[in-house]
This record gives structure tokens, C-alpha cells and sequence, in this order.
């Protein structure tokens, strides 16, 4: 009988699929405007996670298009704010369609650089 079990749930965990991809625009966006806490606090961390990697290694041409720095006095939830305007404003905009198919990461990084990018001669 344990041997019976034993290739039971071998079986059914190589059946399991797993399933991973990138978090979209929309995606963050959703997880921004959603009703649960904890969906909100995924997104709140996925934006400090960004924040956290995101001037670290910057060539010239990225630099000017994500490079940002943040005032030592802004918080989480205004940074979240911040990008969660930007994410509803390209929602409404003519390019709509990019929040699908763009990886959140980036849009975070232009939504942080058009309000506080560095100087081109950084």
C-alpha cells in the first residue's frame, strides 16, 4: 500500500504544470487598483523590489531613459502612488495595448524617471 501511495504522488506532481511569466503593466496595474489587501501589498512590494535594483548598472542609454533618484524623504506609499498614476494615465492613453505587453519592471522605472530622473550628466 505506501508503494501504491508513493507512485500516486509521484504521478500527480508530474502532472503539476508549472506556470511563471513576467508581471505585465496591466498586471500591476490590476494588482494596484484590486479590492484585497494582499494583492496591494504584492504590488507595494514588487515596487520597492524594483526601486531596490533598478540604478545599478545603467548603461548611457539606459540611464536616460529609467535612471532616477528618489528624495531621502519619500515613502513607499507616495513612490507607489506615483507609479500607480502613471500606470492609470497609460491606461487611458492612445498606447494602451503596451501595458499588456510590457514588463512592469520597466514601467516603473519610466514612471519613477519622468518624476524624478536624474540629470544628463549623470
Amino acid at each position: 500500500m505506501p508503494r501504491l501511495i508513493s507512485i500516486a504522488l509521484v504521478l500527480l506532481l508530474a502532472c503539476t504544470v508549472a506556470h511563471a511569466e513576467f508581471l505585465s503593466g496591466r498586471g500591476l496595474l490590476d494588482a494596484l487598483d484590486a479590492s484585497g489587501r494582499s494583492e496591494r501589498d504584492q504590488a507595494a512590494g514588487y515596487i520597492a523590489g524594483v526601486v531596490d535594483t533598478s540604478t545599478e548598472d545603467l548603461d548611457d542609454h539606459e540611464r536616460s531613459k529609467f535612471c532616477f533618484v528618489l528624495p531621502e524623504t519619500i515613502t513607499l506609499a507616495e513612490t507607489i502612488e506615483i507609479v500607480h498614476k502613471f500606470l492609470r494615465r497609460e491606461a487611458r492613453g492612445a498606447d494602451h495595448a503596451n501595458l499588456d505587453t510590457l514588463h512592469a519592471s520597466g514601467l516603473v522605472r519610466v514612471a519613477l524617471a519622468a518624476k524624478h530622473g536624474c540629470s544628463k550628466s549623470t
